[in-house]
């Protein structure tokens, strides 16, 4: 394929930017709070690791909505169907309301579980549970939040995310030190003040995406009374475009729920240094999600517009910017991680645990990069179950099993669980790159857009 650089390529690198700044700012919370939350003493980090590792776990289920949605949206409005758009925004607001309610409920079961089969020790579970009591709230605020973003990239709004994001991110490094260490009359809440800086944050963006939503220069009537209401026709297509994708993130967040429980086995130490390193890489893998939103939204206006040439023509430049991109930013990983992990914690072991996992992440995110720019494609075309496939087998058919025996046979360390988990990664590349080829996205969803 020649490397060509079009409309298509343009939107991808353009809005994928743009995203990927949004995404980045929105992980700095992660990060912010890690940083005052290391401060608190041994245990708390790990506390945090585990309350996130099961938070996003549940939070996947939004994604049958959140990735349906994105690509109703991106096609509508390529091919400038606004009334429809409209519809479709509010109706996937009104359904990500409904799933964070059930996912609530789910919360406190999982962490109930999470306190007798993690192996924590007396002060983190405390710590788990002081900090868990107050972040469940995130499970409304936070879908609420992507919905509002996607839809003002998608419509042509990008740089609106991203500014709120920059808000809501000041608003939280703020907060953070005021309320876990109390200032003034304000008291000390430990680990708990990190949740309350999070929800204020996220609280912020809801109230200014709807604002500006409301107001947007192209024309959608979002809030008007006839998009309320029950909406049949809209929710098959968003469960069964959704549904593959949600398993896709399932799986990935299962094994970040499993590699957690892994390394809380070892002494606290090297897990609370785990807890900061996947902080830190998380920083660095949101990128990727802004990259692939990117490509989701430019293939869903092609294929909207009836052009999915355009993507065939283009993609190879964009995987040329991408690779190029990630390759430079995990050489700086690997060259920088000491010095970056110092600033999080002094101790030497937890240093060490999170300098070796993020080195192997490091590698390993490339091929995890080019994976899910692949994955945009199939989700901007509304076709996830070329995605879902591939995970399956890079997950269930290979690293799962390989990680339950080492468990179970007690023949495991560090070094040996991060390899697997890069190989996987790049297995997992390879595995989604040959969906891609077979071409089966480029139809896109054809009537399943006619409301």
């Amino acid at each position: 394929m020649k490397m060509i650089r079009n409309r298509f390529s343009d939107t991808a690198l353009r809005v994928g930017a743009l995203a990927t700044i949004s995404y980045a700012l929105n992980y700095s919370f992660q990060l912010v709070d890690i940083f005052w939350v290391a401060r608190i003493g041994l245990g708390a980090s790990t506390a945090i690791a585990v309350v996130s590792s099961i938070l996003f776990l549940i939070f996947s289920a939004n994604e049958i909505i959140g990735v349906g949605s994105l690509a109703m949206f991106s096609q509508s409005f390529g091919a400038k169907k606004l009334d429809q758009l409209s519809r479709i925004i509010l109706q996937t607001l009104l359904l990500k309301l409904a799933v964070g309610v059930v996912t609530i409920l789910l919360f406190p079961v999982a962490i109930f579980i999470a306190l007798r089969y993690y192996g924590l020790t007396p002060i983190e579970m405390a710590y788990v549970r002081e900090y868990a009591s107050i972040i469940w709230v995130v499970l409304i605020l936070l879908p609420f939040v992507t919905t509002l973003m996607t839809a003002l990239r998608t419509t042509g709004q990008a740089v609106a995310p991203t500014v709120i994001s920059i808000l809501a991110l000041v608003i939280n490094a703020v907060l953070n030190p005021v309320l876990i260490f109390g200032w003034g009359s304000i008291p000390a809440m430990g680990v708990a003040g990190a949740a309350w800086a999070t929800l204020v944050a996220e609280g912020f963006g809801v109230v200014v995406g709807v604002i500006l939503l409301a107001r947007n220069q192209v024309g959608l009537k979002v809030f008007r009374g006839r998009n309320f209401g029950w909406a049949p026709d809209l929710y098959w297509p968003l469960l069964t475009i959704g549904l593959p994708a949600a398993g896709v993130v399932v799986l990935y967040n299962s094994e970040l729920a499993f590699l957690t429980a892994l390394v809380a086995s070892f002494p606290s130490a090297v897990s609370d240094g785990f807890g900061i390193g996947a902080r830190i890489y998380g920083f660095l893998f949101f990128i990727n999600v802004g990259l692939s939103l990117g490509v989701s939204v430019a293939v869903g206006q092609a294929i909207g517009a009836k052009d999915p040439k355009a993507v065939w023509d283009g993609i190879t430049w964009v995987i040329a910017v991408i690779l190029g991109a990630l390759t430079l930013m995990s050489a700086a990983l690997i060259l920088l991680a000491p010095i970056i992990v110092s600033g999080f914690t002094s101790n030497p072991q937890s240093i060490d645990a999170a300098v070796t996992y993020l080195r192997f992440m490091a590698v390993a995110n490339i091929g995890l990069g080019l994976m899910w720019m692949f994955i945009g494609v199939f989700e901007g075309a509304g076709c996830n179950g070329p995605s879902l496939r591939a995970t399956t087998v890079m997950y269930l058919m290979f690293e799962f099993p390989v990680l339950v025996l080492l468990w179970i046979s007690g023949a495991y360390n560090l070094y040996l669980i991060w390899i697997i988990v890069s190989i996987t990664a790049w297995f997992g590349a390879f595995l989604i790159w040959r969906q891609f080829h077979a071409g089966s996205w480029a139809s896109g969803l054809g009537d399943r857009l006619e409301t």
